[in-house]
């Protein structure tokens, strides 16, 4: 995440920054998809209601996380992190349900 979130205008970016941005981006896009994956194993017995109620959290932590960008990059990744561990559990009671009907759905 950049220092300043303010707008720098146009022009060429050097290609060493963007291939830095870019890095950075997905090094934060696989940390996410892994945690999705953790909280979708961990809440695989989770009733439906659980999994609503991590739902309405998780989208909590996104209107949170617009705040916090200006503030702290560490918490905004922390937020993040949290954002992907409650979206897996939000996610599972309906994976789960997938496994027993369909399991080749899931493939």
């Amino acid at each position: 995440m950049s220092a300043s979130l303010t707008y720098q205008g146009t022009g060429a970016v050097p290609k060493d920054e963007t291939r830095t941005l870019f890095a950075q981006t997905m090094a934060y896009v696989a940390g996410t998809a892994a945690l999705f994956a953790v909280g979708a194993y961990l809440g695989r017995n989770l009733a439906y209601g659980t999994g609503f109620v991590a739902f309405i959290v998780a989208f909590g932590i996104l209107i949170g996380m617009r705040f916090a960008a200006r503030k702290s990059q560490p918490l905004t990744v922390g937020l993040l992190g949290a954002f992907g561990l409650l979206i897996g559990l939000a996610v599972a009671p309906t994976l789960e349900y997938y496994a027993r009907m369909n399991p080749d759905v899931l493939w």
